[in-house]
């Protein structure tokens, strides 16, 4: 038993190095296409500003879209005015047949507005999981082209569309990566491990050891800060510490990180 769960430990150690990776890797190419004039002069990649643009957008890529749109849907709740428009571009798209693959937070399946459109979005054929914590949000077209945000935490400053096949294929790396690990929709299992952790509880303590804010923390979640404290509070009562760094060091010694 106790090879099992030393086993179980190590791949989930491996599956967080290379999540971690494939991570960075996303960040750091968007980085060098934000630094070199926005991508002016770049075919492979367009800077689209405005919500009105990107949104435009959205819809001639999802209405071209032949094979399949996936998608990373960060954010917790989504707003019923968005959820309505969605549905509406999501019904044209797998209407012509074209698959799809979503990815939302844990957080969704407490809000009963978004759960509701996650559910109707698995009864039109389309693929629905969630995760407890998303890095970012993006669209992949065709597994051609990609959009992705310039900023995560501004979406002030506008997204990207890239086209250069080997970025395309890392992001997609990426989200297959989340997909692979995360839980269809309608799997109502109390979502608890062999600790006795929730996969956000899980997923915090790796948030915070890896020196995230409450808040940026609380945007991968969908929470707000105060639910991140809150929640932190609880797991300090159970590891029985009386300080962060008391908690992330027996949090390590019980094999939760």
């Amino acid at each position: 038993m106790e090879l099992l769960i030393q086993q179980r430990q190590a791949e989930m150690l491996r599956q967080s190095y290379q999540f971690a990776e494939s991570q960075v890797a996303v960040a750091q190419l968007v980085q060098e296409y934000t630094d070199q004039r926005s991508g002016q002069g770049r075919p492979e990649v367009t800077k689209l500003m405005g919500m009105d643009a990107i949104q435009d957008r959205i819809e001639q890529l999802s209405l071209r879209s032949t094979e399949e749109v996936a998608t990373l849907m960060p954010g917790g709740p989504q707003d019923p005015a968005l959820i309505e428009a969605a549905k509406r571009l999501d019904s044209q798209v797998r209407g012509r047949g074209v698959a799809m693959r979503t990815v939302g937070l844990e957080s969704l399946r407490k809000d009963p507005p978004t759960l509701v459109y996650a559910r109707w979005l698995t009864e039109i054929g389309a693929e629905v999981r969630t995760a407890p914590s998303l890095p970012i949000r993006m669209l992949i077209y065709d597994r051609r082209v990609a959009l992705v945000p310039v900023d995560p935490d501004n979406s002030a400053l506008g997204a990207l569309e890239v086209t250069d096949p080997g970025t395309v294929t890392v992001i997609l790396a990426l989200f297959e990566q989340i997909w692979s690990t995360s839980r269809p929709v309608g799997d109502t299992t109390p979502a608890t491990d062999d600790d006795g952790l929730s996969p956000q509880e899980r997923e915090l303590l790796l948030l915070l050891s890896q020196g995230l804010t409450d808040e940026r923390a609380g945007r991968q979640l969908g929470l707000s800060a105060r639910s991140v404290r809150r929640m932190m509070a609880g797991l300090m009562e159970r590891l029985g510490a009386r300080s962060r760094f008391e908690a992330g060091l027996r949090a390590a010694e019980n094999g939760w990180l």
